[in-house]
């Protein structure tokens, strides 16, 4: 798109309260200026996520890792062939890094939308945000949306997959050695382990296979993705109170289910194991929008976030 999503929002809110006076084209010509700076000045949150010294494990090492997941990731989730969808959650992705000076990093960011039929979204280490056409559907207003990809912004900000590497390394967990069968050449492997240490070697291999163990993340790491994300997303004018909804409807879905001793419904099953919502993460998110400052004009949604919901839920029919 050439017109970013931030500029967009301003000028459908402008034209839509615009009465064409001569006072009135005048503030609008003297608005244009902030349209094209959109977020840029905002200040970046500061926290442990940028402390990229923080592992042992190095950005490179980082890259690597995913570089070498990412065929099979393709493979199991492939990117829906449609320019507008793919654009749009992009620029939606891009300017909540942009506005964090998140680009300023070691790490280039991408966000793809990609083509099956159940609710998740998660990231791989150095920058790859994906989420799926069914959470698209799922949530209710862009401001959610944006509050989804902001999360998953923290997990590679916080670095947890490099976290979760390290410690299963230093424990020599079951995960671990269970995984000595796989993969001994993995590329990862051999930048992480020593020279002569077959089972480190080839347990690194085998995490990658084993559906992307790697990416699951515990309670602390989801509370500390949620914050860092909450701040993101908010930072680039997206209302302090929608950004977390996506999570308190997973908890609400989830304690409707528990309360009718119902299964887990197979759509949502993998966002409920990814993202396993909580009372506690939902009172923090709820905290934080409470203490955050009243904000002028929120971004919520948009008909353009309307417009591609509808050709997200058409692409879904065709493909049930």
């Amino acid at each position: 798109m050439s017109l970013s999503i931030r500029s967009f929002h301003a000028l459908e809110k402008l034209l839509q309260n615009l009465i064409f006076t001569r006072v009135k084209r005048r503030r609008f010509l003297a608005a244009m200026p902030w349209f094209v700076a959109a977020c840029a000045s905002l200040p970046a949150p500061s926290s442990r996520e940028q402390d990229y010294e923080f592992f042992e494990i190095s950005v490179d090492n980082e890259k690597h890792l995913a570089d070498e997941v990412a065929p099979q990731i393709e493979k199991d989730y492939p990117p829906i062939n449609n320019s507008t969808l793919q654009n749009y959650v992009n620029d939606v992705g891009q300017m909540i890094v942009k506005a964090n000076g998140f680009d300023n990093g070691p790490y280039q960011y991408s966000f793809t939308l990609v083509g099956v039929s159940y609710v998740n979204a998660f990231s791989l280490p150095a920058g790859k945000v994906f989420i799926t056409a069914a959470l698209l559907d799922l949530v209710e207003t862009e401001a959610e949306l944006a509050g989804v990809l902001a999360h998953e912004l923290g997990h590679i900000k916080a670095r947890h997959a490099a976290e979760r590497i390290e410690i299963l390394r230093a424990e020599n967990k079951k995960e671990w050695l269970k995984a000595t069968e796989k993969s001994k050449d993995s590329a990862v492997g051999k930048l992480l382990c020593a020279e002569d240490d077959k089972t480190c070697i080839a347990g690194i291999g085998g995490l990658l296979v084993q559906k992307y163990s790697f990416m699951a993340n515990g309670r602390e790491d989801e509370m500390e993705a949620d914050r860092i994300g909450f701040r993101a997303a908010v930072a680039c004018g997206y209302s302090k109170n929608h950004v977390g909804n996506f999570y308190s409807k997973l908890l609400l879905m989830d304690e409707e289910r528990k309360k009718k001793n119902l299964p887990v419904a197979k759509q949502l099953a993998d966002a409920l194991s990814t993202h396993p919502p909580s009372k506690e993460r939902v009172l923090q998110m709820r905290q934080m929008a409470e203490q955050t400052p009243e904000q002028a004009e929120p971004i919520i949604t948009s008909k353009l976030f309307v417009e591609v919901q509808k050709i997200t839920r058409e692409w879904l029919r065709s493909h049930a």
